[in-house]
């Protein structure tokens, strides 16, 4: 999935991406409802490139997303 962000001309992001967007835009681009405290992430994210996202699907059973966090 991927997400678009400002980012200034040295290349600094203004802003993040949280588990609660990455939740929202499982459920609107793929129908999947995921609690965002399942999505297994210290903070957001905030540098630019993919970055694997795990999430708990059931109780000992863990899915990996990639997060493509881009500029606007």
């Amino acid at each position: 999935m991927e997400f678009k962000i400002a980012t200034g001309k040295d290349g600094r992001t203004f802003g993040s991406v949280s588990t609660k967007q990455i939740a929202e835009a499982l459920e609107e681009v793929y129908d999947i409802k995921i609690d965002k405290r399942k999505i297994i992430r210290d903070g957001s994210i905030a540098s630019l490139g993919v970055t694997k996202v795990n999430i708990e699907l059931y109780k000992g059973i863990i899915g990996t997303v990639n997060v493509h966090l881009g500029e606007k």
